[in-house]
């Protein structure tokens, strides 16, 4: 038995990827005043609002489509408030939301946050199998663009909507000559994946070590822009990525490397997905790899 998490309240482990959830009882009621405090039909949080009094509302106060009411601050409660599923937008990953399912080389299960895989074969370029790395974060969906701006803003001290500010135009980019690009495209492959599309990138110094910290642009003809530094992920420096969707989906996406003004830093890669995941029945991309080194 691996564990994955523990938390107060909550316990997440592992057999194989089969993640049991401990039943839990409610924890103590919350202080009246200070951080978090109560308001019409439910509790606000500040915890995680950045400051000045912001935070986000968990109440029963919103209806469905048909009329009856949403009562989230009474299943926050009934499954044990924050001592079980943490603070609105915080840590915790959240409920299970499927059951472990295979996905070619590797086990899937999803959470409300978060999606883990335990690799179970041996795939070029791949983590190693026995080894669960976590995908599809809450984050990504957000970073993505398919949220409106509006649900991940924080409210106002007891839940008032504020005005936000008028965005900044971003600064036009300066595109370089093909010839003088201080980067370039070393490889780009491309696997099968039932479970998930996405495209993920490496930033290698010439001596074939990460760096993190630069900045890569992905969009598609339809806009979709997302912005992000390469980091430390998956154990290794320099590391990109970008979820598209679950499941299989064909399109074509672009990928560039920027500088950290946001000028072009590399040629534009152009990548192909497809609808099918089985290479059986024909070309099968939804993972595709590339790697970037100064030139």
């Amino acid at each position: 038995m691996r564990k994955l998490f523990t938390g107060p309240g909550l316990r997440l482990a592992v057999v194989g990827l089969m993640l049991l959830v401990g039943v839990l009882s409610p924890g103590p009621a919350l202080a009246a005043s200070g951080p978090d405090y109560a308001i019409a039909g439910g509790w606000f949080f500040t915890q995680t609002g950045g400051g000045q009094g912001r935070g986000f509302a968990v109440s029963d106060a919103l209806a469905d489509a048909n009329g009856r009411p949403i009562k989230f601050w009474t299943a926050f409660q009934r499954l044990g408030g924050v001592a079980t599923l943490g603070y609105p937008i915080g840590q915790l990953y959240g409920l299970p939301m499927s059951a472990p399912e295979r996905h070619g080389p590797f086990l899937s299960q999803r959470f409300q946050r978060v999606a883990f895989q335990l690799w179970l074969d041996n795939v070029p370029g791949m983590p190693a199998p026995g080894r669960v790395v976590a995908v599809l974060g809450g984050d990504l969906l957000n970073e993505s663009g398919l949220l409106p701006a509006t649900s991940t803003q924080p409210l106002g001290p007891g839940g008032v909507v504020m005005v936000q500010p008028a965005a900044t135009p971003a600064p036009q980019a300066t595109v370089l000559p093909s010839a003088t690009w201080p980067w370039h495209v070393t490889y780009v492959t491309g696997y099968p994946n039932c479970g998930t599309t996405y495209i993920r990138a490496y930033t290698r110094a010439k001596n074939g070590l990460g760096v993190s910290g630069l900045i890569l642009k992905s969009w598609n003809e339809g806009g979709n822009v997302y912005i992000a530094t390469s980091r430390y992920a998956n154990g290794t420096d320099g590391y990109w990525d970008r979820i598209i969707s679950s499941g299989p989906s064909a399109g074509t996406w672009y990928v560039q490397l920027l500088d950290g003004n946001l000028n072009p830093a590399s040629a534009i890669v152009t990548v192909n997905t497809t609808a099918n995941c089985d290479p059986n029945q024909g070309p099968a991309i939804q993972e595709v790899e590339m790697a970037f080194q100064p030139s």
